[in-house]
């Protein structure tokens, strides 16, 4: 889902795409064994330090601006937020992946962990 230009805000075909997700996780709820991941990407090097700094703050309100729309509409899954800050295109798309939890008894889950298969869930719009 994507944000205008110096915007936190996403329009109202990204709250539809939020409202279909927190519908579908209510109809599935038994079989949701995972968690959904919410991916925001920048390139950290643009700009100068007080640039920087303004990215990283608005990369963090805009996911947390989905992950409380989730959380008010009644989404009952985990949610992990990743920033990742080498990217080298202008972006302002918030990434919506559904991750399976491993199969994998909770006392080895510390040690010897895989990275979770990630399926897109919504791919950037």
């Amino acid at each position: 889902m994507s944000f205008d230009r110096n915007s936190s805000y996403f329009d109202a075909s990204g709250g539809n795409t939020l409202k279909q997700l927190i519908e579908s996780s209510q109809t599935q709820a038994s079989s949701n064994k995972g968690y959904l991941l919410i991916e925001f990407e920048f390139d950290r090097e643009l700009g100068n330090a007080d640039l920087q700094k303004y990215n990283m703050w608005l990369a963090e309100r805009r996911i947390e601006r989905v992950k409380e729309f989730l959380s008010k509409g009644g989404f009952g899954s985990a949610m992990v937020s990743r920033i990742l800050t080498a990217g080298n295109a202008e972006n302002r798309d918030v990434r919506l992946f559904w991750c399976n939890e491993p199969e994998m008894p909770a006392e080895q889950m510390l040690a010897d962990v895989t990275p979770a298969p990630r399926e897109p869930f919504i791919k950037a719009l």
